[in-house]
């Protein structure tokens, strides 16, 4: 942040006319603002931009697992299936 009041007196020392010293430091100011807004919206509209990709790629990363893991509850069921079949006909 600048310091407008040493921006004042800077401008007061050298001859600058008081009226046009505040003014020059009211723009100051004013431009200081502007670019502290426009900063603050620009972060926002990354970190929403970055929630969205993370959030995305969270719903690939589920979507992915739910798969695997159907694939592995199909296989167990087919095994467990297998394996009581095969026991029942060492069993006769």
């Amino acid at each position: 942040m600048v310091d407008t009041l040493k921006v004042y007196e800077i401008l007061k020392s050298g001859d600058v006319p008081e009226n046009h010293a505040r003014a020059m430091t009211v723009a100051i100011q004013a431009a200081e603002t502007q670019i502290d807004a426009d900063f603050k919206i620009e972060i926002h509209k990354e970190f929403e931009l970055f929630e969205r990709r993370f959030d995305l790629k969270l719903a690939e990363t589920k979507a992915e697992l739910m798969r695997w893991m159907f694939i592995f509850w199909v296989s167990q069921f087919t095994a467990t299936v297998g394996l009581v079949i095969a026991v029942l006909k060492l069993a006769k």
